[in-house]
């Protein structure tokens, strides 16, 4: 359990140091950042790159947080077009997970679909 407060405070004070328009607040922020990605992932025409870029650089730097810190995850099976959709479901599973913080959403889909562990 240690582990797990430790890495989500590391995740925290990382994610803070994103610009102001970047910072996500709670997961359905980051929900909505990945709906964007999930529809220019599937070559939607219309979509917000910004928004997409945002998910996938989110996604992909907690990973990569994640990878450093005692190799938690094996990086060369995780898709961050499936993550994206995983975490939007994993918010939307729940009304009250769109008020969760971001990187505690984030962690728990990577450990429950992607192999992730913390042990």
């Amino acid at each position: 359990m240690n582990r797990l407060k430790g890495l989500i405070g590391l995740m925290l004070v990382l994610s803070n140091l994103n610009i102001a328009s970047a910072s996500f607040y709670d997961a359905g922020t980051l929900a909505d950042f990945c709906k964007e990605h999930i529809k220019f992932a599937d070559l939607e025409e219309e979509h917000d790159r910004l928004a997409a870029g945002i998910c996938q650089g989110y996604l992909a730097s907690k990973i990569e947080v994640m990878t450093l810190s005692q190799e938690l995850c094996q990086r060369e099976t995780l898709n961050l077009d499936q993550l994206a959709i995983d975490v939007v479901a994993y918010a939307s599973e729940e009304p009250q997970r769109a008020t969760v913080s971001a990187i505690r959403v984030v962690v728990e889909v990577l450990q429950a679909n992607h192999g992730c562990t913390l042990d």
